[in-house]
């Protein structure tokens, strides 16, 4: 072939592969507005039955089937998922916008039973998962054969649940705030402890297992997430000194793109160091929240609020679409029938021995030896046990497993993820009524600035000595380094501490 034929066929690959992108965008973006307007009436006809993101994963499902059927291959290789996609694009939105609405004085007063199930809980359903994936496979039933490091991979990617549906149920059922804190805290540190754990294990690929590797996980594990953490804690904090140093709340946009590219920027550092990127970015809009929030103007707050909430809402309606598709359109995937009715049996039983008898340790303490009431009623702990579904972020790390056993463990991976949204999520609304968990409850709004939070506490707003302390020190030197003096909240301040008129006016910019 002379070079110019070579110049041509490729210009002409180019273009063909332009033309299939935009089909397959065209396909995805035309199954989320079905989404979409799904979702708006389910519920405007106040449909609880079945869940949008149940459907759109059956959506995906059978338009999956169609283009597998019809042979479309072009479409089929862009339209299947990609965990690196995923994880740049896809799942970031959600972190941050969870980590930004999180109600600071819910979440920090359940501290023990979220912290307690997020990692213990976390930790005990992935050793227990991973041993007895080993033990089938040791079995050498369906040929398979995984080795105990892989086993391990498995039980870290199995643990890792998925709080979409749940939540969004939760929200739509107004279900009391102390269940939801709980699940909500529970699932956002859970997968930031899934995938630590996961990356733990994956440096260790090649090596033998032995005691002291499992010592070195362990602090490997300790360290990637306490070093994410207070890089994310950092990256909030300096951003909100630049606000605070800057005049970026005169101009709006500026304001918002430099918030925003902050945030996005903490996630991929993070994960550019080898730390965990969700860790990081969890905190990080964390402290956005709490420290950058007196800084910007009222209609950069209210945007950012609606823009990240916006974002979220868009990742996750894709994600489901996502791997309803990949179901039939991932070729390379090699299905085991009976290891996949193995490991969703694990996966449930694994759930059960995670929850049930840590909430009776807990509540022993609290109750023997600490003096209160329960820490998590029956009630809470069979809620908690059944919104354990597996999601995305499970399917996206069996992404990274090599040669067969990654085939393997794929398929198993995707199609617990589709039993468990389908089976558990689409029976959420049935359970909560079963338990006689109070619906309808209107949550307490949370204070709009930290000045407004510190008026309006009462003395019935007691702290413990540790968190008295905590609060001492960001209230007398963290805040006043990081914020500006915040005005008084509505109706308490004077005529000579009010919001100046200007300060949400745009200056236009000098050119």
């Amino acid at each position: 072939m002379d070079p110019l034929q070579a110049v041509v066929r490729r210009q002409n690959d180019e273009e063909g592969k332009e033309l299939y992108s935009s089909w397959a965008l065209f396909l995805l973006l035309t199954l989320m507005a079905c989404s979409l307007l799904l979702s708006y009436f389910l519920q405007r006809r106040k449909i609880q039955v079945i869940h949008e993101s149940v459907v759109a994963l059956l959506a995906g499902m059978l338009v999956g089937l169609f283009i597998r059927v019809a042979n479309l291959y072009h479409i089929r290789d862009m339209v299947t998922f990609d965990h690196t996609y995923f994880f740049n694009m896809l799942l970031p939105p959600i972190i941050l916008n969870c980590g930004y609405s999180l109600n600071k004085k819910d979440f920090f007063s359940l501290a023990v039973p979220i912290f307690a199930f997020a990692f213990v809980g976390t930790f005990i359903s992935a050793m227990f998962t991973g041993v007895l994936a080993y033990l089938y496979s040791v079995t050498g039933l369906e040929n398979l054969s995984l080795s105990f490091l892989e086993c391990l991979m498995v039980g870290a990617i199995l643990s890792s649940t998925d709080p979409v549906t749940v939540l969004a149920i939760f929200n739509q059922l107004k279900v009391e705030p102390r269940l939801y804190t709980i699940i909500f805290g529970e699932s956002m540190l859970n997968d930031a402890v899934s995938i630590v754990l996961y990356e733990s294990y994956k440096r260790f690929r090649g090596h033998s297992m032995h005691m002291g590797n499992m010592v070195q996980i362990i602090g490997l594990f300790f360290l990637v997430f306490t070093v994410s953490l207070v890089l994310g804690l950092l990256s909030g904090a300096l951003c909100a000194l630049v606000l605070k140093m800057t005049q970026l709340h005169r101009y709006r946009h500026l304001e918002i793109c430099f918030i925003t590219v902050m945030a996005y920027n903490t996630y991929f550092i993070s994960n550019g160091i080898h730390m965990s990127g969700i860790v990081s970015l969890l905190f990080c809009g964390m402290a956005l929240k709490h420290y950058a929030f007196d800084n910007m103007s009222r209609g950069t707050r209210d945007t950012l609020h609606d823009m990240f909430h916006v974002l979220s809402q868009l990742s996750e309606n894709f994600i489901f679409l996502y791997l309803g598709i990949t179901l039939f359109t991932n070729m390379e995937a090699i299905y085991k029938p009976v290891f996949i009715v193995y490991m969703v049996l694990v996966m449930v039983i694994a759930r059960f021995v995670s929850v049930f008898p840590l909430s009776r340790l807990l509540n022993y303490v609290t109750v023997r030896i600490w003096g209160q009431t329960k820490c998590v009623t029956y009630e809470h702990q069979t809620m908690l046990f059944w919104a354990g579904l597996r999601g995305a972020v499970a399917f996206a790390l069996a992404g990274d497993i090599p040669g067969h056993s990654g085939h393997v463990i794929r398929a198993m991976v995707l199609v617990v993820v589709v039993v468990s949204v389908v089976g558990f999520g689409g029976t959420i609304p049935t359970v909560i009524r079963a338990l006689n968990i109070p619906t309808g409850v209107e949550p307490t709004p949370a204070p709009r600035s930290s000045a407004q939070a510190r008026l309006l506490r009462t003395p019935d707003d007691a702290y413990s000595d540790s968190e008295a302390w905590i609060q001492s020190i960001d209230d007398r030197f963290i805040k006043p380094l990081l914020t500006r003096t915040p005005s008084p909240p509505a109706g308490t301040m004077s005529n000579s501490h009010r919001h100046h008129p200007d300060e949400d006016e745009e200056p236009r910019l000098l050119h």
